[in-house]
């Protein structure tokens, strides 16, 4: 719309129209600012989660100080008293939202009519 306006108004200007399709750079700012949000708060998540997949690996049945602290700041109350395992299942479930999901679209195309004449059993040797 931009484009058509400047083109009438100043036609000695242009001497063809191309348009891209690309958003405004304003919107990409926003966008890029709430993706590294996300990243941000997915690398937390995936920090805390190593954490206590190795102390859970190595057969540990408490949580150091720092890291029931990070949970404490995650949402999860008195995590000393919640088994790894859960505590692990817990963390998940909060990371969840945070990845990318990838959805495939099939194309559905019209199926072709067949002429009866020319379908395999039609009596065609």
């Amino acid at each position: 719309m931009v484009a058509w306006f400047f083109a009438g108004r100043y036609p000695e200007m242009i001497k063809t129209r191309t348009a891209l399709p690309v958003p405004h750079p304003a919107a990409l700012v926003g966008r890029r600012s709430d993706d590294q949000e996300r990243r941000q708060s997915l690398r937390r998540l995936d920090d805390i989660l190593e954490t206590l997949e190795q102390l859970n690996f190595h057969d540990r049945t408490e949580l150091t100080d720092h890291a029931a602290e990070r949970l404490v700041m995650l949402g999860i109350r008195e995590p000393h008293s919640i088994p790894i395992p859960q505590l692990i299942e817990r963390v998940w479930a909060m990371q969840e939202p945070y990845l990318t999901t990838i959805v495939f679209e099939r194309r559905r195309r019209p199926r072709r009519k067949i002429d009866p004449a020319f379908s395999s059993s039609a009596g065609l040797p």
